[in-house]
């Protein structure tokens, strides 16, 4: 799969050793990079376009733990674009605090490894007139813990949260979302998309909460699942906590599972098994992906995909 060619920022991180990771200097446009701890990074962006891409890769075969704040400022216009991939074991914190009429799109493509473990937090919180989308693509072997939170405390602030989980041969995947709109006139999206193959298990939790305060929001969920084997697993568990009635609120969640009789149906009009997966596969990703704003990062994430797809 070819490389992205976008600019890197630097992440602090702790290894066993107590040795910094090796990463690149930071090459973003209206980006000031403030390292406080050893295993703490704060980035502040002040960019006004979703082309500026500030990327980080986290270390590959290694284990490590960081702390990564992002702070976007008022009136900020940018991308952020994070990979895990090909560790051993990583405990990882991103926080995120859009300023003032800040529009911002977090993406991150995470893949866990056989045999990998990983435990991933997300907390962010969305100011007035701010808008915070964060889309997670998860490509799971291993064991793997998330947990995503959004604040929504500015008016007319909104947050979409996007998930999608490719669950393989023997991965297990354990997830909590959250969308909280805390202030009145705010509003608020889950999405969540998984397609489980072979003996994957996926538990997905997804939550909106409007309290007492969040007069005139709108706050949904929407989960959607696809198993592509027989001992496929999945705990789908949509919440909705509502403590004011002048909302808007919702919450959905379906499942389905391919039987031989709708494999045969396909292989009749010329669509082999893996070909039909695919298909079927990349229908429920476009749906996550295809709101990603930069082509470039839409297309690597696509292609994460598909390698996989490909290969297994």
């Amino acid at each position: 799969m070819e490389e992205m060619k976008c600019p890197l920022f630097k992440v602090s991180a702790v290894l066993p050793s107590e040795k910094k990771l090796p990463f690149q200097k930071p090459n973003v446009n209206g980006t000031e990079e403030i390292i406080s701890e050893e295993n703490t990074t704060i980035v502040k962006f002040s960019a006004n376009s979703f082309s500026d891409i500030g990327t980080c890769f986290f270390e590959k075969n290694s284990d490590f733990s960081s702390d990564v704040t992002l702070l976007f400022e008022k009136n900020c216009r940018q991308m952020v674009f994070l990979r895990m991939e090909n560790f051993n074991s990583a405990d990882v914190v991103i926080r995120a605090q859009g300023e003032e009429n800040a529009k911002v799109h977090i993406v991150l493509l995470v893949k866990s490894e056989k045999e990998s473990n990983a435990h991933l937090k997300i907390f962010s919180e969305s100011k007035k007139n701010t808008s915070i989308h964060i889309t997670l693509l998860h490509i799971n072997e291993g064991k793997f813990t998330g947990e995503i939170s959004n604040a929504i405390t500015g008016i007319g602030g909104y947050s979409q949260i996007s998930f999608a989980e490719i669950g393989l041969k023997s991965g297990r995947s354990d997830v909590k979302i959250e969308n909280i709109t805390n202030n009145h006139n705010t509003s608020g999206d889950i999405l969540t998309r998984a397609t489980l193959f072979e003996d994957a298990f996926c538990r997905i939790q997804g939550a909106p909460v409007i309290p007492i305060q969040g007069k005139d929001t709108k706050n949904h969920l929407d989960q959607k699942a696809l198993l592509l084997s027989p001992k496929a697993h999945l705990d789908s568990i949509p919440l909705l906590s509502v403590a004011n009635n002048k909302v808007s609120a919702s919450h959905s969640s379906s499942l389905a599972r391919l039987s031989d009789d709708d494999y045969f149906y396909l292989q009749t009009r010329g669509i082999d098994k893996k070909s039909a997966e695919r298909l079927l596969m990349q229908g429920f990703l476009t749906e996550i992906l295809s709101q990603i704003p930069e082509k470039a990062v839409q297309k690597c994430m696509t292609e994460a995909a598909h390698h996989i797809l490909y290969t297994r």
